[in-house]
């Protein structure tokens, strides 16, 4: 796969936008303080980086403007937005590079595989949130905003279940 974004852009089923309503509502969801700096890596239409709060210091990227998610490279405390599924894999393990303290994204429901999971425990992250949506306008994918922390004490992260 190509490290950058831009052979996805062409993908319709990745290219989702969000309604400022639902980014708003995500936002508000994830422990952010003042002094976090934000970023949206897939700014779109803006709703995600429009509306993070004003006192933060806030960060952007969205290929079509010429500015590659993979090329950025500051360290953030948050990365919020919502993200191409099927480049997903590659956006995480991204964010476990970049991020202090964690991300939120809204993802496909199935996105959320033992896999997956595992991968982000790996990394030292724990699933600290989670909300179903339905955005009518998606054609009635079930969608999910999920919010991961770095997690310092393995007893506190997520382990799936064997059965």
């Amino acid at each position: 796969m190509n490290k950058s974004l831009s052979n996805c852009k062409g993908r319709k089923n990745d290219i989702l936008y969000t309604p400022k309503e639902l980014a708003i509502l995500c936002i508000n969801s994830t422990p952010i303080i003042k002094t976090d700096t934000l970023f949206d890596p897939f700014y779109g239409e803006g709703v995600f980086y429009n509306n993070f709060p004003t006192e933060n210091k806030k960060h952007y990227t969205e290929i079509s403007m010429g500015l590659d998610f993979f090329d950025f490279d500051l360290q953030v405390d948050w990365v919020l937005s919502n993200p191409p599924f099927s480049i997903l894999n590659k956006v995480l393990e991204k964010c476990f590079k970049i991020c202090n303290k964690g991300f939120g994204f809204i993802i496909l429901s199935t996105a959320l595989s033992t896999k997956r999971l595992k991968m982000i425990k790996e990394a030292g992250f724990n699933l600290t949130h989670i909300a179903v949506l339905e955005v009518k306008s998606w054609f009635g994918f079930p969608c999910l905003w999920v919010i991961f922390e770095k997690c310092d004490n393995d007893l506190l992260c997520f382990e799936p279940q064997k059965f």
